[in-house]
């Protein structure tokens, strides 16, 4: 925290009900002896926009934010010039202001309460930023909490929340051909990586309808901005998901992280730049019991049984491939090898999945494997013994699922 330099307090007001629309607002530093106009109408805030308050941020000395009658504006310089701050805010008289955590909360007359999140680059900036093809600011430390985003359907004129995760800003100052982020862990190890050229995310109708009713599912990677100026990026302390024959779902809905230190790396062309952030477990999490340790064991179970999703799934997509091409070699050459062949093809993929046209299908091996995967997912907790059990259990029926795979392909050639 940076405190004001002792003697120094901000004032403002304002004189509407007189028919005065001039934006008053000043500072003393000297306990009110003299005191500065920061407003004059020429500086940056309009001189017909009444200044209802000023507020320094406690993170930065010479920082200000003022609610306006109209508008919010911000100042870098103590006053000396301010710029419209309004985002997505709508224009609306801003009542008061307060930073909490390195949030700022607007109180506004007409449209409840507002929120921006992490003014942490508001904090950084300074000449830095304007050197070199980009700038990587420092990431706040942050929680790693479970919570829903959003509740019920999309409205837009709902509340909005921020989606669990760390949030990384980056400034460019061209556009380049390609900006590339990656999540390494306190030692250097890669963990994620994302790019401007990735497919990016969309909404798409999913596979098979859930048993709760229509809703969307969201596929593809997150693509990064590579426009100039200023871009905000969430990472959701994920690691890659697992392999899927669909692009779209490959590599989604991976493990959490544990809590821990880690990096953040920002390469564009030959330039990169480097920060270091901090993943806190939750606290709600930590008063009942769960340490970081046990945190770092949900980890690694959870990515052996993504890896063996991964595995199970490709046995699948070649056992559909063999059957295929088995039942296609029937119809053109038959012959009792090939039929039989195509039958037990046949027979290990309904092993390996659901009769997805059946109403109540019985799981096959990879719906068991991707079940005990979403089961280590679900929430924060200390693993059972059954859980490595079950794991092992799995491994074991899928490497004899893939033996048996092996030999049909062998009586092929």
């Amino acid at each position: 925290m940076v405190a004001a330099p002792s003697g120094t307090a901000y004032v403002a007001a304002y004189r509407t009900l007189l028919g005065d629309f001039a934006p008053y607002g000043f500072r003393t530093d000297d306990y009110g002896r003299t005191w500065t106009r920061l407003t004059t109408g020429a500086n940056g805030i309009p001189a017909d926009h009444p200044v209802r308050v000023i507020v320094e941020d406690p993170g930065r000395a010479g920082l200000l934010y003022a609610g306006t009658e109209f508008g919010f504006f911000v100042s870098l310089d103590d006053g000396g010039h301010w710029e419209s701050f309004q985002r997505n805010l709508p224009v609306t008289p801003v009542t008061d202001v307060l930073v909490h955590r390195k949030d700022l909360v607007l109180s506004t007359m007409g449209r409840s309460f507002w929120i921006m999140d992490d003014l942490s680059p508001l904090h950084q900036l300074g000449a830095a930023v304007a050197e070199g093809p980009a700038y990587l600011f420092e990431p706040r430390d942050a929680l790693r909490l479970r919570y829903a985003a959003g509740f019920g359907p999309r409205d837009s004129s709902a509340a909005s929340y921020p989606r669990p995760g760390t949030y990384f800003d980056y400034l460019l100052n061209g556009e380049p051909a390609e900006v590339q982020l990656e999540v390494l862990s306190e030692d250097g190890r890669l963990l994620r990586s994302f790019s401007s050229e990735a497919r990016g995310e969309r909404d798409r109708l999913p596979a098979q309808p859930g048993m709760r009713g229509f809703a969307l599912e969201r596929v593809g990677t997150p693509r990064l901005p590579k426009t100039v100026g200023h871009h905000r990026f969430r990472w959701d302390f994920a690691l890659a998901g697992p392999w899927s024959p669909d692009p779209d779902r490959s590599g989604r809905s991976g493990p959490w992280v544990a809590p821990g230190s880690y990096q953040v790396r920002l390469t564009v062309g030959e330039w990169s730049s480097t920060r270091r952030f901090r993943v806190e477990i939750d606290p709600r999490v930590a008063a009942d019991g769960l340490t970081a340790a046990d945190l770092e064991r949900q980890t690694a179970t959870a990515v052996a049984v993504r890896d063996l999703v991964s595995e199970g799934r490709a046995v699948l997509d070649r056992a559909e491939t063999v059957t295929t091409e088995l039942t296609a070699l029937v119809k053109s050459a038959p012959n009792a090898a090939r039929r039989s062949a195509r039958e037990r093809a046949a027979a290990l993929v309904g092993t390996l999945t659901e009769d997805r046209a059946v109403r109540y299908p019985t799981p096959g091996l990879v719906d068991q494997i991707e079940y005990l995967y979403r089961l280590t997912l679900s929430a924060d907790q200390r693993l059972g013994r059954d859980v490595a059990e079950r794991l092992e259990e799995l491994r074991g029926k899928l490497t004899e699922a893939r033996a048996r795979l092996e030999a049909i392909e062998r009586e092929r050639r």
